[in-house]
């Protein structure tokens, strides 16, 4: 999910994802006649989300347009200064040490105090299958959230270690505010789909997490089945059923936003083949293509 900032008040991009998956930029625009004195903005990318965090200093309250290249959910949290959420006909203020979660249709208009120090978590339509919630209202930001937040400020060092360690650190706290809805607003049981219990559902879950350790795996879907204690037919059918989409459907695009990352970091075509489970890098580059619609030799251009 790539995000593009636009400065409501002179109508101008203040900021765009560019094509590597970890981004730091600083604009100084005390020399213009924008609002916006200062802006320190560092972005992370894995498969189906988008880490953005930013400073910004600006002699008043700024507007800001956030539009995402995908819909899906927004979770927002304020360390300094204010955030005002815009969307449609709702207007969500949260103050410092507070944060929210509430679903994005890939645009979204902000307003940032003059002072603002705010973390945003965006996760694409793609990744959260499986999710239906509804818009959280702020909330205090849980002691374990601060923790995990100031760990994240501390990794200022660009490299692969410490890309995976944000990463931990992001899915934890997705993992806390989804959560916690879960348990205190909307029981599980309730979301899942006609005819689908609980115990099934489970290990439908945990064939989702399997294909995903198991990047470079093959398998059948029998075997899969029986990894997680189903039949091929409930797995089938119940997997299409709870997230939207086949296993195999799954699977590809999983691999395929992998290897775009993996590319988009300057690894080969060869390497990123082998890396997720194909055996012939000719036959990667064919299901890449048809998946993207562009040779993986070719992203740099394109994607």
């Amino acid at each position: 999910m790539e995000v593009k900032l636009i400065e409501q008040e002179q109508n101008q991009e203040i900021y765009c994802s560019s094509i590597n998956t970890r981004v730091c930029f600083r604009k100084d625009f005390s020399s213009s006649t924008s609002n916006i004195k200062r802006l320190h903005i560092n972005e992370l990318r894995f498969i189906g989300i988008n880490y953005l965090s930013i400073k910004l200093e600006a002699t008043h309250s700024s507007t800001i347009q956030m539009e995402y290249s995908q819909s899906g959910y927004l979770l927002c949290f304020v360390m300094e200064g204010t955030c005002a959420i815009e969307k449609e006909e709702t207007n969500i203020c949260i103050s410092a040490n507070h944060y929210t979660c509430q679903s994005i249709n890939k645009s979204v208009r902000i307003t940032l105090g003059s002072i603002s120090r705010l973390l945003f978590i965006s996760i694409d339509s793609d990744r959260n299958q499986g999710i239906n919630i509804i818009d959280k209202k702020p909330e205090n930001l849980l002691p374990a959230m601060n923790t995990i937040l100031a760990e994240i400020r501390q990794c200022t060092e660009d490299c692969p270690i410490q890309c995976i360690f944000i990463e931990s650190k992001i899915l934890s706290l997705i993992y806390m505010v989804f959560e916690g809805f879960r348990k205190e607003v909307l029981p599980l049981k309730n979301s899942l789909p006609i005819g689908l219990i609980e115990k099934d559902a489970e290990k439908l879950r945990a064939a989702k997490v399997y294909i995903v350790k198991n990047i470079a795996k093959n398998y059948t879907l029998i075997e899969l089945a029986h990894q997680v204690g189903l039949n091929d037919f409930k797995l089938k059918k119940g997997f299409k059923e709870l997230f939207g989409c086949t296993v195999f459907n799954y699977r590809q695009s999983i691999r395929m936003e992998k290897a775009k990352e993996m590319l988009q970091s300057g690894f080969q075509v060869n390497e990123v083949s082998e890396e997720i489970g194909y055996k012939h890098p000719h036959h990667f580059s064919a299901a890449f293509k048809e998946y993207f619609n562009i040779l993986p030799s070719r992203i740099d251009d394109n994607l």
